[in-house]
């Protein structure tokens, strides 16, 4: 089992491994998963908790029935990939802490997910869309840091689609 929680948190690139001081998270909130019927696009907002500020993340369907599953309570009579994602943390002795989403790099948001296992902190690097997917089945919080957050909002203040390709 160690030989897996190693290789599961190896350490990240560094262009993976952003780091953030933790005055610079805000916690967001999951508001919506958008289908675009002209083109199929899935996308999902994540809005600010405490603000007005929101990102929408250009996601795939898969992930995109993940989350509306979670948020509307859905359960499939067979486990989802993100269900056995919270069967693997759980069977290996952790708990999903939160996920933070870490960096918008060239158009693509990164994230990870920390859980706690016996006090040891473990932060997984994942698609953000996998990684809200998996903290809503944990009850989880999902935070974004400021600079994330800036430069979403930035981007669709000024017209554009907050960094997402295809929307």
């Amino acid at each position: 089992m160690r030989l897996i929680l190693a290789l599961l948190t190896a350490a990240l690139p560094a262009t993976l491994a952003q780091e953030y001081a933790e005055e610079d998270l805000r916690e967001m909130t999951v508001t919506d998963v958008l289908l675009d019927t002209q083109t199929g696009a899935t996308s999902v907002v994540l809005q600010e908790r405490e603000g007005e500020r929101f990102i929408v993340m250009g996601i795939g369907p898969g992930e995109a029935t993940a989350i509306a599953a979670a948020l509307e309570g859905f359960s499939f009579d067979r486990p989802q990939t993100h269900d056995l994602l919270v069967r693997v943390i759980l069977t290996l002795g952790a708990d999903l802490e939160r996920v933070v989403i870490t960096q918008l790099l060239e158009g693509a948001y990164y994230a990870r997910l920390e859980m706690v296992r016996g006090g040891e902190t473990l932060a997984v690097d994942c698609r953000p869309s996998d990684a809200t997917a998996t903290a809503l089945r944990f009850k989880a919080p999902i935070f974004a840091t400021e600079l994330v957050l800036k430069q979403a909002w930035e981007a669709l203040e000024a017209g554009g689609n907050g960094g997402v390709e295809g929307i």
